[in-house]
Formats: C-alpha cells, structure tokens, sequence
C-alpha cells in the first residue's frame, strides 16, 4: 500500500546538549497524515519500483515487516510504504531520491525527525535505574557516578535493522531496488560467577552507563550522547546471576561504561556494585553481540528463616567498587 504524506509533524532532538526532555519527544509511526492517491495504490504492471531486502547482514533476522521511506532530494514530503520482509511491488514517480528502511515491528523505539533523510534518527523512552527491579519498586533511586549524573537513564530498545541508499534514481517503467538491512541494536550478555552468598539477594538488576541515545537511519551513525540503559538479572545457576538487555551500541573513543548491579537483600538492605566494563565493551570481537562476564561479587550472609520476601529497610544504597577480574 502507498501512502503520500501531506505533511509530518516535526520534533527536535538537540545533539548537543541533549536532555532527557528531548529524548521523550518521540514521533511514532503513525504521526503523518496520510492522502491516499488512488484505492489500488496506483500500481501496475508496466510502472512498478519493486522493493526487495538482502538480509545476509543478519541470516537470524525476522522482523514481521518493513518501513521503506523515499526522501526527494529537490524537497518535498518523502513517500511510505509497509512492506512484508522480503519486499513488495510500490508505486514511486520518477526522480532522485535518499531512502531508508527499517522493521515496523518496534514497541519501544522512538522516531524522531523522520521528515528530513539526513536527520531522521531512532531513539527510546525515559526509563528508571530501577526499572530491572520489581515495577512496584518503592525506595529512593540509586546514587550515581558523577561522570554519570548528566546521562539520561532510557529504555532498552527493540530490535531494529536498517539500511540507506543516499543516491536512488527512480526511471520509467518497472524497476527494482535492494536494501540491504544491518542490525542498528546491540546485545549486552552478562553473567557473574562464583556470587557468594547468593541466596541473599532477594532481586536484583543491572544497568549499563555510556551507551549512545540513538542511530541515524541515513548512515547508521550514532548520536554523539551518552545514555544509560537499565535491565533484568536473575539467577541462573547455584551461585551465578545472568540477564542481558539492548542498546544501541558503543560510541568509540567515548566515556566509559560502567556495569552497575543492583541488589535489594531479603534483610531491606539495598547494595549498589560497580565493575567498569569499557575495555571489554570496547574490545569485543563482535559489537553487536557483547558478552560481559566477571566475578568477584559478594553479598553480605543473611541469617533467613525460610522466607522469600524482603524485609522493611531503612537504609539507603551502599555502594561497593569492585575492580574487574574475568
């Protein structure tokens, strides 16, 4: 189906000095409004762009379908269509034009500028250090780092892939392009070994510091601002906790990142463990898929009676450095 915007709402993310109220000014997939140009679409045989998606970037991709966006480059609102994720048959006049791609399948993932190809940028929501503990989380939030204070805390994204093709020349009659969808979100996999006293944590979460806020779809560059993503642990072996979470990569030559778990103890206390995990960020084989491993975590012994939940505490976050070992 082709739809030709009249216009779009426009919103303004500032690159720099980038704060947490421009990031949670979103526009959503559906913030155009749309004309439809004919009810068949305007698609025939003889006149036909077909679309097609290359996904040898990523063979393990299985978006449920596609946004294909075509940006005239002598100005004027850019063309959309939905396709499936292997492509579709479209109706595009003649002329030159940016284009960009990405899976329409996304929750968490905001929009942003996506009126203009050079700006057009993918980004998420506010979040909580805490939102990795139980949503009904009723304590103080976590102390920060002061390099960290300035970061804004947002959710972890979906899965996105996208690509770009900055100089498509639409012809007369049928006519094909390819694109060819690389992943934009990057995997943390973390996993702690040998937790003594594990059985002391009665829930526990992580975050990572110094991730970037989003991706520029024309080129796949990342926003030159530093965020910081919270996300789930649990335990997954007798003495080991394990979670992973998503982002949209590492800015290199950046800030550092920092790996903080978050534990609320059965006795009320809340303990706060810091590892910097920049060089094993920075240095991993395949930055799309990171996998953090350490040890060197201990939870104070508590004395339990059986019970699983957490006792009323008063306190308020300890903090504990711990220096990386692997």
């Amino acid at each position: 189906m082709t739809y030709r915007p009249r216009h779009a709402h426009r919103t303004h993310l500032l690159l720099t000095g980038c704060r947490l109220a421009a990031l949670a000014a979103g526009l959503s997939l559906c913030a155009c409004i749309f004309e439809y140009p004919d009810p068949n679409c305007g698609i025939n045989d003889d006149g036909q762009l077909n679309v097609t998606f290359d996904w040898s970037a990523d063979p393990t991709a299985r978006p449920e379908g596609m946004s294909v966006l075509f940006y005239p480059v002598d100005g004027g609102s850019y063309w959309r269509y939905e396709t499936g994720p292997q492509g579709d048959a479209v109706a595009l006049g003649q002329g030159d034009y940016g284009v960009v791609c990405f899976n329409n399948d996304t929750g968490s993932v905001l929009f942003e500028n996506q009126d203009d190809y050079a700006t057009a940028l993918i980004t998420t929501r506010p979040a909580r250090l805490t939102d990795g503990l139980s949503a009904d989380y009723p304590y103080s939030q976590p102390p920060r780092r002061e390099a960290e204070q300035e970061q804004p805390v947002v959710s972890q994204p979906d899965a996105v892939w996208g690509a770009s093709d900055g100089g498509f020349v639409r012809t007369s009659g049928q006519q094909s392009i390819t694109l060819s969808p690389r992943p934009l979100v990057a995997r943390y996999r973390v996993t702690v070994e040998e937790v003594v006293n594990i059985e002391s944590a009665a829930q526990v979460s992580m975050a990572i510091s110094g991730l970037t806020a989003g991706r520029i779809l024309s080129d796949g560059a990342m926003i030159p601002v530093e965020v910081t993503v919270p996300g789930r642990m649990r335990r997954t072996a007798e003495s080991e906790l394990g979670g992973w979470l998503l982002g949209f990569g590492r800015i290199d030559d950046r800030g550092e990142c920092m790996l903080t778990i978050y534990a609320l103890l059965r006795d009320g206390r809340r303990m706060l463990y810091e590892y910097d995990v920049t060089q094993t960020v920075a240095s991993a084989p395949n930055p799309i898929d990171v996998e953090i491993r350490l040890r060197g975590l201990e939870f104070p012994h508590i004395e339990t009676s059986g019970g699983t939940g957490v006792e009323v505490g008063v306190d308020d976050w300890e903090v504990v450095e711990i220096e990386l070992s692997t």
